[in-house]
Order: structure tokens, then C-alpha cells, then sequence
């Protein structure tokens, strides 16, 4: 997804949703995604701290099978989807990069 922004109603509880920081392919520009975990919205940089590639297997595709956690598709490493903390895998110890989020007026803000 090329935006900043993101309608609430089209993130629902357990779900996640990539954004970017910025227009798409702009320098500067962030892969990112939010999600919602407990009826809180959180935002990542989508980048795995172990070797700095993106998390999603698949748009959108960023959560463990029973949703519990966020996984690296390419290592298996799961994350605590609230503080972002690395909790299985290579990398346990280090953490995604947390971006500033906001929530108001029914929209979803990604904010520098």
C-alpha cells in the first residue's frame, strides 16, 4: 500500500497492513506496516532486524498462523506484536523498528 494514511475500519483486530512512509519508490521513502493487537494500532519499519529484509511472506502477510506473534518470512524469528521485541529466532535480543502512529477521525495516521 503507496500511503500514509489508512482508513481504521480496513484494519481490524489481528490484522496488518503495510504502508508507506512517504510515496512510493520516492527517496526517503519507508516500507512500514501497522497493526492492530488488542484493539491497539501499532507501526513497524518492515525490516527484519537480523538481516534486513522484509518480514511479509505475502502483502500483508505478517502474522503467525494463530496470530500471536509477528514472523520473518524468511527465518522464522516472531515478535511480541505490541513492543516489537524479537521473542523466537536469530534475533533474540533485538527488536522492528517502531514508528510513530496515530488514530483519530476514523483514519489511521503514519507520523514523521
Amino acid at each position: 500500500m503507496s500511503q500514509q494514511t489508512l482508513p481504521s475500519a480496513e484494519l481490524a483486530d489481528g490484522q496488518a497492513r503495510e504502508i508507506t512512509d512517504g510515496p512510493e519508490g520516492a527517496p526517503g521513502a519507508v516500507s512500514a506496516f501497522v497493526l492492530r493487537y488488542q484493539g491497539q494500532v501499532f507501526a513497524y519499519r518492515n525490516v527484519c532486524p537480523h538481516q534486513r529484509v522484509p518480514l511479509n511472506w505475502q502483502p500483508d502477510g505478517f502474522w503467525t498462523l494463530d496470530r500471536t506473534a509477528l514472523q520473518c518470512a524468511l527465518h522464522g524469528a516472531q515478535f511480541q506484536p505490541d513492543t516489537g521485541e524479537c521473542i523466537s529466532g536469530p534475533c533474540v535480543g533485538r527488536a522492528l523498528e517502531p514508528l510513530a502512529v496515530s488514530e483519530r477521525d476514523g483514519m489511521i495516521y503514519l507520523t514523521p
